[in-house]
């Protein structure tokens, strides 16, 4: 049985991204992730007009861009599954932060979300990462478990 992804590593980058730049403020310009991505503020333009087609985002020229309802939930998806592979390279299989920040960020776009919720059972559905000490955002099972 074959599983098709709904969106592209490269896509997701881009939502996490926006993600953690609208964490520190509301709007994230094209320039702060060209940056962060390494990539040309023009094909950023590109990508963020295709992401706001999807209704990913909301992108206004010369002030930025933030994700819809549907965007962040996506994005939220990939921030737990980084922070919960980061807590299992490190505290388990005692891969130094800086390598397990590496790891994970590479392995979230390729774990399932079954995968996903058996580590989360596994590590005992983990309230913080240590690697960054942030909080890993919730599943339904969590909530249920801490209800």
């Amino acid at each position: 049985m074959a599983v098709i992804a709904i969106h592209t590593e490269k896509t997701e980058m881009y939502l996490k991204t926006i993600w953690m730049i609208s964490q520190e403020k509301r709007n994230a310009k094209t320039t702060e992730i060209a940056f962060v991505l390494g990539l040309s503020p023009s094909s950023v333009t590109e990508m963020l007009q295709k992401l706001q087609g999807e209704g990913l985002l909301s992108h206004t020229q010369y002030k930025g861009c933030q994700l819809t309802s549907k965007g962040t939930a996506a994005a939220l998806k990939l921030v737990r599954k980084e922070r919960l592979l980061k807590k299992f390279l490190h505290d388990i299989l005692k891969v130094p932060k800086n390598k397990a920040r590496l790891q994970a960020c590479k392995l979230e776009h390729y774990i399932f979300k079954e995968t996903e919720e058996s580590l989360c059972r596994f590590l005992g559905c983990p309230e913080t990462c240590p690697v960054d000490n942030k909080p890993i955002p919730r599943c339904s099972e969590c909530l249920k478990k801490y209800a």
